[in-house]
């Protein structure tokens, strides 16, 4: 997991915000919201596969990725990758204390996924 200099990194691309917020006018909210309840949705989906079958988490952490690119999470994004690549290189390990890191990074960054 990038450690210093995903630290660094702004948890949004605020280019892509205003990007999205221009392209979208009134239903910007809505698609901020559609991403925090699938990311909730996806989390729990990936914490069931850890808990169930490790092995297949990998491909919701795929769409957790595609979710934060999508509104400009870009370092949520990356994380989910170096997650999905630890899955796929079989690190479990690695993989769950990532996973954590992500979860904590999504409580406490954005206010809706408190639950997460």
């Amino acid at each position: 997991m990038s450690t210093k200099s995903g630290e660094d990194k702004a948890l949004l691309d605020e280019s892509v915000l205003k990007e999205l917020k221009l392209i979208m006018e009134d239903e910007f909210t809505e698609v901020l919201q559609v991403f925090l309840e699938e990311s909730v949705g996806l989390m729990s989906d990936i914490h069931q596969a850890f808990e169930e079958k490790p092995e297949n988490a990998a491909g919701r952490v795929h769409a957790l990725k595609s979710c934060g690119q999508n509104v400009g999470a870009m370092r949520l994004s990356e994380t989910a990758e170096e997650i999905r690549q630890l899955l796929i290189d079989g690190d479990m390990t690695a993989a769950e204390k990532s996973l954590m890191n992500y979860r904590t990074c999504l409580r406490n960054r954005t206010p809706g996924l408190k639950n997460v």
